[in-house]
């Protein structure tokens, strides 16, 4: 295990990363450089338990372990981004590609990791090489997501981020390059360390908690949700949900395992490096990431903070599909001019389950001009029955006031 063999220096820039904790925002090279002195020796740490992906997940099942729910979550996210097999997502601070890895295996779509950290992408990328994904269905890029993102606009299907927005200097200008990669109609999601309504900040105890658990968590940045759910709207997205992600409403079954986890191994470790079976580093490097769990814990129950707030925000459709949308309505309407009141009532009945190419099919409009949204707006197919309406009799018939009655509403 790499660990084993660290440098001494790396040992002291993590330690000495840990002034990056005291700060409220990432900001400069300095900072930038400590992030990287961070999780360059973190994650060979997190490889030694059940946090290897480095996130605590939502709780999804209580009764499972920290693994098994990081995978139900990763599933579940998945289906709620809609991603297929073949398409493209990116994974924003992917870390050491674990969660890429069960994303591009799962779904069957490749899977982009951007990291700041090259050991990490060179981990991932011998991780994806062992498993024969590099290349089909895994890639990763090095990079910093407070810069341009260094791909191409509208790449990407979907987009996802675990944990990692608390080191962002500028959620807009962020949020305006998601936007930017993503593809029209494309969703995102962020899952994220958040304070909640009941922290605080006048309260010494809960700054004394806040305190103690950033370090823990690797946390600079304490957002509230409107931080990001605001910027994600100003920026063009449509938020689809904003919620804790776990059915239990915290974390705290999760916490308490993982708790439990690293206070036995610590014990073990102690042991060891008293019979110089390990080096005295490994100890001091573990103490120093377990520290203040209780804290963690504590705040947890008073609900002060969480690391499972997940916001699933969406790229609205490109106009391209509204303009086809209205090009489809047009032409129908030329239809409705030949339709009596009856067979118009008819129409509304069925239109339940319509779809644009279901409602020309008869007509001999050439519906090899037309493009079709995926799924029409509202306004699109109330429309349509307006049209449709008005156009079989006079406007004041009943069928046509009560259409424009539902448009108003």
């Amino acid at each position: 295990m790499a660990i084993y063999t660290l440098p001494e220096q790396d040992v002291k820039d993590f330690l000495a990363s840990y002034e990056l904790f005291d700060r409220e925002r990432v900001s400069g090279s300095h900072d930038v450089q400590n992030t990287v002195n961070y999780y360059k020796v973190l994650n060979h740490l997190c490889a030694v338990g059940e946090v290897e992906k480095m996130y605590i997940p939502p709780v999804v099942d209580p009764s499972l372990s920290i693994f098994e729910n990081q995978l139900l979550w990763e599933e579940a996210t998945a289906d709620r981004l809609g991603i297929m097999p073949g398409g493209r997502v990116l994974d924003l601070g992917c870390g050491r590609g674990r969660v890429a890895h069960h994303v591009a295996s799962y779904t069957g779509a490749h899977v982009t990791g951007l990291n700041i950290d090259r050991s990490q992408i060179r981990m991932a990328q011998d991780y994806a090489n062992v498993t024969d994904l590099l290349g089909k269905q895994l890639s990763f890029v090095y990079g910093n997501f407070n810069d341009p993102l260094p791909f191409a606009d509208e790449t990407f299907d979907a987009l996802y981020q675990v944990q990692v927005l608390t080191y962002t200097v500028d959620p807009r200008k962020l949020f305006r390059e998601m936007y930017r990669v993503l593809k029209p109609g494309a969703k995102l999601s962020f899952l994220d360390w958040v304070q909640l309504p009941d922290y605080n900040e006048t309260d010494a105890y809960h700054l004394e908690l806040l305190k103690k658990v950033k370090p823990l968590l690797g946390a600079v940045w304490t957002p509230k949700v409107s931080d990001f759910t605001g910027p994600l709207q100003e920026e063009g997205f449509h938020i689809l949900s904003s919620q804790e992600a776990s059915i239990t409403g915290g974390q705290y079954a999760l916490i308490e395992k993982a708790r439990s986890f690293f206070e036995a191994t610590g014990m073990l470790l102690r042991a060891l490096a008293k019979l110089h079976l390990i080096p005295r580093h490994f100890v001091t490097l573990f103490d120093r990431l377990t520290q203040d769990g209780e804290a963690f814990m504590e705040s947890d129950r008073l609900g002060l903070f969480t690391t499972s707030w997940q916001i699933v925000a969406q790229k609205p459709p490109t106009e391209r599909a509204e303009v086809n949308d209205a090009r489809c309505l047009v032409a129908i309407a030329v239809r409705g001019a030949a339709v009596q009141a009856s067979a118009a009532g008819e129409e509304l009945a069925a239109l339940g389950h319509s779809s644009p190419q279901m409602l020309v099919q008869d007509t001999d409009i050439d519906t090899t001009t037309l493009e079709f949204g995926q799924e029409p707006s509202r306004d699109f197919m109330l429309g349509f029955c307006v049209l449709l309406a008005a156009s079989a009799s006079r406007a004041e018939h009943p069928l046509s006031r009560g259409l424009e009655a539902s448009l108003e509403e």
